[in-house]
């Protein structure tokens, strides 16, 4: 089975959630969060407490959820062990 190392795996979560928070326009809003260790495997996390917002943030949010999906499918780490 493939290892990554476990700065390198958390560098990688780092970046992901860096342009969650660019495509979402808020900070933490969407976020890659590991549901397995062994072997690696990400979820996606999102607020709960959006509440009433406009057509335009919706829309905005429903595009960086989207990305999170795919980002999620193919993270590069999936499938791995971590080396601590």
């Amino acid at each position: 089975m493939k290892t990554v190392k476990y700065d390198d795996f958390c560098d990688e979560v780092f970046r992901v959630n860096q342009a969650l928070d660019v495509l979402s326009g808020e900070k933490r809003a969407i976020q890659l969060i590991t549901m397995t260790e062994s072997p690696v495997q990400v979820g996606i996390n999102w607020g709960a407490s959006l509440g009433t917002v406009s057509s335009e943030c919706a829309e905005r949010f429903a595009s960086a959820l989207h990305a999170a999906v795919i980002l999620a499918e193919n993270f590069r780490y999936n499938g791995y062990e971590i080396e601590y």
